[in-house]
């Protein structure tokens, strides 16, 4: 049984009734009718409906497309046109509101209900990536990180406003480009960070970092820590780099202060103390093997020990199992002379039980003669970040499991035509793993579509049914299956992908759908 709360805008009584008497045969619930646009506009805030079948022409000063439009720049509400016309103007004027459907008079029960049921999807889904989208925004604000994406088959690149702020721009005052990235990029730094970026694709690297400056449009620079990940396509060729930058330059400055110190010991001893113990940063200092000699008051503070509970333990000893491995290969790295710092996250263990996040960055500190003395840690608590992150994993298994509990195969493209997510319908009737099938495009899974096709598809921002569409199995066989096709938008109304949803036909079903035409 169909659910929804639907709202009636039609100027004539017994199109208006007939429409109603539909809407509640198919299980709706209708919250309220107009017969104007002004009429409509004024109850829409009252009703809160979830869906407004709105008819195009209309009694009054203002019709059903200006009344939609009005609607649209003060309410997330969903509307539907109803017209007895399709001529190429009256469409658009109708497109520029960002309808979810447009149904032509007459119509029958049935393409009534696929348009409310398709729009209640799309805009739920809609509504979920937005939040999901507006969550991983305020987490990579509140931590200090930009991000870029970079398709290297399209040439297309995503910077996004974080970063851009970072750097002091507006987001329109520098577009998206390579070209505009390295801008951003200290001269004296983007040789390396060109060098260091090919020798991460050439290598298709699932991990890279890379330290750079970063140009602050008022002349000063920042310190950032660049990590990112190569996907790779079949063969092995590169696809696309997804790169998240962060600042820390109060790591940096952190870190330089205090080696200045360490150096400077014996004259400044009491300027050290104070540093060291009133950081807001934890710091550690150990001997070359890892033994703690100092810690202060806020390292002590994140893992509920006093000084001489810490004293004389290996670092070791306070950091999770399962992150040892890792800083070992780096420290390793370190008394070889490969590098002389690194940075990573790691957790430490808390003595109450559990463990708390923190992003470390180890140095070393010479004594006599330049040789290594001890290891100098400096520890920023990022459990914030991390339970950000974990918010917004959440969420995105909450919207997994929506869409494996939709009994249809459900995929997700993004803006270049690449399968960025597909629910478990989708996965069991492919033949295929999801891991494979991920970052693919969507015209190498089903071949009686080209990529053009798809292009198209999403540039249009129109919803396409009954595709039908061949996949050959492994197995060698063609599958065929029975698809409907819708662009999602994001914050700003663009078109960032669109949604498959498909059902797997028959032979005889495709035969007999075969002489049905595609509709937009």
């Amino acid at each position: 049984m169909a659910s929804g709360r639907i709202f009636v805008v039609d100027d004539e009584v017994i199109i208006s009734q007939d429409i109603t008497v539909t809407l509640k045969k198919l299980g709706y619930d209708v919250v309220g009718s107009a017969s104007t646009g002004q009429d409509a506009i004024d109850k829409v805030l009252e009703l809160k409906p979830d869906v407004i079948l709105m008819d195009i022409q209309l009694i009054g000063d203002i019709d059903g497309i200006e009344a939609a439009s009005e609607i649209h720049n003060y309410y997330d509400i969903p509307v539907i046109f109803v017209s007895s016309y399709s001529d190429e103007q009256l469409l658009k004027r109708a497109k520029v509101t960002g309808p979810f459907g447009y149904i032509l008079k007459p119509f029958d029960d049935r393409s009534l209900y696929a348009s409310i049921e398709m729009t209640l999807f799309k805009h739920g889904m809609e509504k979920k990536l937005k939040e999901n989208s507006e969550r991983y925004a305020m987490a990579s604000s509140a931590g200090g990180i930009g991000i870029w994406d970079w398709d290297i088959e399209s040439g297309d690149v995503f910077i996004d406003t974080n970063l851009k702020r970072m750097a002091g721009y507006n987001d329109d005052e520098i577009e998206n480009s390579m070209s505009a990235l390295y801008s951003l990029i200290s001269v004296e730094d983007t040789i390396y960070f060109k060098s260091e970026l090919q020798k991460a694709i050439g290598q298709c690297m699932s991990n890279f970092e890379i330290t750079h400056k970063l140009k602050h449009k008022d002349g000063t620079v920042l310190s950032m820590l660049a990590r990112g990940k190569v996907y790779c396509g079949k063969k092995g060729k590169p696809t696309r780099v997804m790169c998240a930058d962060m600042d820390i330059s109060r790591l940096t400055a952190i870190e330089k202060t205090l080696k200045k110190t360490v150096i400077k010991e014996i004259k400044q001893k009491e300027f050290f103390k104070a540093m060291f113990e009133k950081n807001i940063a934890g710091i550690i200092i150990t001997e070359i093997n890892g033994r703690i000699t100092n810690s202060n008051k806020t390292f002590q503070k994140m893992l509920g020990y006093k000084a001489g509970d810490i004293a004389g333990r290996f670092v070791y000893d306070l950091t999770h199992p399962d992150d040892i491995e890792t800083a070992k290969n780096f420290f390793n790295e370190i008394l070889v002379g490969n590098r002389n710092h690194f940075t990573m996250e790691a957790r430490y263990l808390r003595k109450t039980g559990g463990y708390c996040w923190g992003q470390i960055t180890v140095s070393l500190i010479y004594g006599v003669e330049s040789s290594p003395a001890n290891l100098l840690y400096i520890v920023e608590d990022i459990q914030r970040k991390k339970d950000l992150e974990e918010q917004f994993q959440k969420k995105t298994r909450e919207i997994n499991l929506i869409l494996d509990s939709i009994p249809a195969c459900i995929w997700v493209l993004d803006s270049a035509g690449l399968i960025v997510n597909a629910n478990r319908y989708a996965v069991e009737n492919s033949g295929a793993m999801m891991d494979e099938l991920r970052s693919t495009p969507f015209s190498e899974v089903f071949a009686d579509i080209e990529s053009s096709e798809i292009f198209d598809l999403i540039e249009s921002g129109k919803p396409q049914t009954n595709l039908t569409l061949g996949r050959v199995m492994p197995s060698g066989e063609t599958k065929h299956f029975q698809m409907d096709a819708i662009p999602y938008t994001d914050s700003g109304n663009g078109i960032s992908g669109v949604v498959m949803y498909a059902y797997p036909v028959t032979e005889t079903a495709q035969s007999v759908e075969g002489n049905t035409t595609t509709t937009t």
